[in-house]
């Protein structure tokens, strides 16, 4: 008896979470619920949204904040306004999915669009581009044109 009073070690005891390695007690610590949820929706975000202007956005993560859950979306510059302005829409479109009310806010992230039209190889180098390019008049612009695929 006197050994446990002088000993404190074996008084206090540790819990679970302290004796596992960190690797899972990241899982631990990361809700299941939340994951979940998001990579259910990256999932099945085309078949929920069926509005053009919002498949060029992506969700990005999930929040609890005072109010409920906050979606985070990847919005194209171009399109903030648009999705801004159908924010109502798709919260209940969102959780009509989910079959109960789990969304209450969006929040809106910028991108740059990466859609841009560029000329590629492959572009240049189908036949209807080389015969348009055969018609080319001066000489200088049709022979960098022919070469633009040829590696030096």
């Amino acid at each position: 008896m006197n050994y446990f009073k002088n000993n404190k070690s074996f008084r206090i005891l540790k819990p679970i979470k302290s004796l596992l390695p960190e690797n899972i007690k990241k899982i631990i610590k990361n809700d299941k619920r939340f994951n979940n949820n998001l990579n259910s929706l990256k999932k099945d975000w085309r078949n929920i949204v069926e509005n053009e202007v919002i498949k060029n956005c992506e969700p990005v993560k999930i929040n609890k904040n005072h109010n409920g859950y906050c979606l985070h979306l990847q919005v194209e510059k171009g399109m903030i306004l648009e999705v801004d302005y159908l924010r109502d829409e798709l919260i209940n479109k969102i959780n009509s999915f989910y079959g109960f009310n789990y969304i209450q806010q969006i929040m809106i992230n910028t991108v740059e669009s990466n859609k841009r039209d560029i000329i590629t190889k492959s572009n240049l180098t189908n036949k209807n581009n080389l015969d348009k390019i055969k018609k080319i008049k001066n000489e200088k612009l049709r022979s960098i044109l022919e070469n633009f695929d040829k590696k030096k």
